[in-house]
């Protein structure tokens, strides 16, 4: 499978009530041989912001999990994953799948210093949950521990790592 994606939207500041832009695509491929799945993604974006004058326009504020954090505000970033399904079967559990999953943020901007991000694990499901455990392993990633993504603006810019357990009640 191969497909491509665009989006462009206006963004209203707030602050200012201005707006400005932003656009993005991707290109991304996926492909399952049997028990084997690859995935390949190139995703472009730049989010030209109506930011109040002396404030920095080369980042963005975005939240997940109850958090805060910058991201540059315009880059670049590759994905690619493999996958594999266990050839075995638990009687009540779906197949039991592992994964591979690399990406790095590659900034084009001026306070930008590359993020990148390594995940490995597994995952299955019974019923109506869901369980995954995986290791992620992360530089200059806020997810794993870092600061922001695809910023050079202090913080913790080291290699960081986070073990991540979930359990997901789908009903």
């Amino acid at each position: 499978e191969f497909g491509a994606s665009w989006q462009a939207a206006n963004v209203l500041n707030l602050d200012t009530l201005n707006e400005g832009d932003m656009n993005a695509y991707a290109l991304h491929l996926r492909h399952t041989q049997g028990p084997v799945g690859v995935a390949l993604q190139y995703t472009d974006y730049d989010y030209d912001l109506a930011a109040p004058q002396d404030q920095a326009t080369d980042r963005l504020a975005l939240s997940a999990f109850d958090f805060p954090f910058l991201t540059a505000s315009k880059a670049h970033s590759y994905t690619a994953a493999v996958s594999y399904e266990l050839p075995f079967r638990v009687t009540g559990l779906s197949p039991i799948k592992c994964y591979s999953e690399y990406g790095a943020v590659e900034p084009d901007v001026a306070a930008g210093l590359r993020s990148t991000q390594w995940v490995n694990g597994c995952s299955f499901g019974w019923r109506a949950l869901y369980f995954y455990v995986d290791s992620i392993q992360g530089k200059n990633m806020w997810f794993s521990g870092g600061s922001g993504i695809g910023l050079g603006l202090g913080g913790n810019q080291d290699s960081t790592h986070r073990l991540n357990i979930s359990l997901g009640l789908y009903f």
